[in-house]
């Protein structure tokens, strides 16, 4: 359920607050917050400004595996030689498996979190290039 925040007048003195469309609180209406002076932290607004429900835009950092699977070729960056399409970059675990017909070669410079050759299997760095891993 995501409140809404409509300004149906287009001036900054009527704020409103409605709730998404389906929500459980939709049939409650718009409820004005024109005498709201304190956000959810306890500290003065400045004006009407825009209301702190105490909803927090976080950032974060996922790390997440990507497998090579050489599809079309040996080319490190080559999206199409990655499961799932998508090169690995500085939060990336890359995986690389035995039994495969192409095997990672690096032509640029290139990075990722951390690095997995399994037993059988290779890679190569052309010369001129560097893999930085952070792990």
């Amino acid at each position: 359920m995501n409140p809404e925040y409509l300004n149906p007048t287009g001036d900054s003195s009527n704020y409103n607050l409605r709730p998404a469309t389906g929500s459980k609180a939709d049939s409650a209406g718009a409820i004005s917050v024109l005498g709201i002076n304190r956000d959810i932290d306890g500290l003065k607004r400045i004006g009407y400004t825009a209301v702190d429900i105490g909803c927090y835009a976080v950032t974060a950092t996922v790390n997440y595996p990507v497998y090579w699977s050489g599809a079309v070729g040996d080319a490190w960056e080559n999206p199409l030689n990655w499961v799932g399409g998508k090169l690995p970059d500085i939060n990336t675990d890359v995986m690389i498996d035995a039994g495969l017909t192409h095997y990672p070669v690096i032509n640029s410079n290139a990075e990722c979190r951390s690095l997995s050759v399994k037993p059988g299997a290779t890679f190569k760095i052309m010369p001129g290039y560097t893999l930085n891993i952070e792990h």
